[in-house]
């Protein structure tokens, strides 16, 4: 991504869209039964991933340290 770039700049991240995005994925999985298994990741590299940064609200793409990492849990601790 072009960080110099005046849309990248000025565009205004909206993280709990990020988080809907999550969880109507997973909501139009619950009636498929052909599916065994979904990779939910991020290669990215991030801040969030180095032990030497304090956790804080990642710039990134990834769901780390945000809204939709919760979504993310909740979806795959549900028994």
């Amino acid at each position: 991504m072009d960080y110099k770039s005046d849309i990248v700049k000025n565009t205004i991240a909206d993280f709990g869209y990020q988080a809907s995005v999550f969880d109507m994925f997973f909501k139009a999985l619950t009636t498929a039964n052909n599916i065994e298994r979904i990779n939910v990741a991020s290669f990215a590299r991030d801040d969030a991933l180095d032990p030497e940064v304090k956790p804080k609200l990642s710039i990134a793409s990834t769901f780390r340290n945000k809204t939709s990492e919760e979504v993310i849990k909740q979806r795959f601790t549900k028994k």
